[in-house]
Order: C-alpha cells, then structure tokens, then sequence
C-alpha cells in the first residue's frame, strides 16, 4: 500500500534530531524521499543510517546561502525534483536584551530568519518549474506570551509568522503551508530559561 507522500522529494533542515528527525521518519514510513539538511555531521550520519536508503543526509550550515544552494542541488541530482521544503532549523541565545551581545542577536536572526527566506527563494525556483510544491514552516506559538529571557528568538518569530501570506500571495500555483507548533518540549529547551521549562504539563500539548 502507498503512502500518502510515496514518491515526494522532501527536505527537512535540522533533521539530524529532535522535531526535524521525527518528521523525517514520518515522511519517509508515507512513501518520500528526504535529504537531512544538518549542520552536525554525526547527527546527519546517524539520521541517514537510522532512515534507511530513502534518505540523504548533507551537511548543511542554513546561515550559509551557498551551502543552502549546494544541498537543493545535491536533492534535485539525487531524485530529480523538490516536491517539499520544511524549515525547521533554529536556534536560541537566552538572554535579556539589554545583556544581550549583538552576534548573539544575529546569530538568531541569520539562522531562523534569514536563512527561511534564503531556502524559501531557492526551493520555489525549482518548485516553480514543476508548478508544484509545498513549503512547511515550522515556528512557535511564543511570541503570543513571550518572555524576556528571549528577545531575540520571539522578535524574528514574530516576522516569520507574518511573512507567509505575503509569499503565498506571490506564489498562487504553489500549496504554500505554514505550520505553528504549540509547546513541544525538545532538546533546544535546555537552552531556554526555567520559567519557560515550568509550564504546567496540561498545557504541554502539540497541534
């Protein structure tokens, strides 16, 4: 029996562990074909051994356009298309805004921002020629009740859940998604400031 995705070209950035793992294994148990877009190598190693032959693990550093660039093209050589983009990479740098170092700042925009509309940009050219393609947005509910220890990681979500619509606008022919997880408790919250971790377990959900 096949499955709903069987034969789609996904790639998944920060799928080394974490969310963008488990949506990788999703996709491929549905039929697609996924390149793990990781900057860790050993992660991306370990992704692609797990997944089996149906994966393709690249390194892949998303603040660096041309890295971006080589690993659609490294999608493309391998199965011929891009059917689907998730961007799902991204960081935090925990700290007040006042305390906070502008690299930090940066650091946070380049990765979750910058580097979304950069692979967004590259993917639409080739899902522009097929007149088809899905682009999945993976951002966060925070900046609805944002806390201060992390100014510079609600700021640009903020954006990136505006931006979208613009692009799905521009891009009528394209199924353009943009998905918004509530609370999920990864490895990146050992990052995050305790308030944040305390939330009550009943709020802990996933939609």
């Amino acid at each position: 029996m096949s499955g709903q995705l069987e034969n789609r070209v996904a790639i998944i950035t920060g799928a080394g562990e974490g969310i963008g793992r488990g949506i990788a294994s999703a996709f491929i148990k549905q039929g697609a074909k996924v390149v793990i877009a990781e900057i860790d190598t050993d992660l991306g190693i370990a992704a692609e051994k797990e997944l089996g032959h149906n994966a393709l693990f690249v390194q892949t550093d998303v603040s660096i356009k041309s890295d971006n660039e080589r690993m659609i093209t490294a999608a493309v050589d391998q199965w011929g298309t891009l059917d689907i983009l998730v961007n799902n990479a991204g960081i935090t740098r925990d700290g007040l805004l006042m305390r906070m170092k502008n690299d930090d700042w940066d650091d946070v925009l380049e990765v979750n921002l910058t580097a979304s509309m950069i692979l967004c940009r590259a993917a639409m050219r080739v899902m522009m020629k097929a007149r088809s393609g899905r682009i999945i947005s993976i951002s966060s509910v925070g900046p609805k009740d944002s806390i201060k220890e992390n100014s510079s990681f609600f700021e640009n979500q903020k954006f990136y859940i505006g931006n979208p619509e613009g692009s799905k606008i521009i891009y009528e022919f394209f199924d353009y998604n943009c998905g918004f997880c509530k609370r999920v408790f990864s490895d990146l919250m050992d990052l995050i400031s305790e308030p944040f971790k305390t939330i009550p377990a009943s709020k802990r959900s996933v939609s």
